[in-house]
Formats: structure tokens, sequence, C-alpha cells
């Protein structure tokens, strides 16, 4: 659910794109290390 939040804020703020990115890497990574758990 998060994972399409963050595809549509990039899509909507566009210059802010790059934020967002790392933002949802982090979050991946952070899902994947407690998932792991």
């Amino acid at each position: 659910m998060e994972n399409l939040t963050y595809s549509e804020l990039v899509e909507i703020t566009g210059g802010s794109s790059t934020t967002y990115s790392w933002g949802k890497a982090v979050g991946e990574f952070i899902k994947g290390f407690l998932d792991a758990f």
C-alpha cells in the first residue's frame, strides 16, 4: 500500500522524485530487514 503512495507522490511532485526515491529505497530496505525476522 505504501509503495503505491510513494509512487503517486513521485509522479505528482516530479521535482522531489529523487528524495522520494531515496525514501522508498530506505523503506524497502527496512521492510525487507524486518521481514527477515
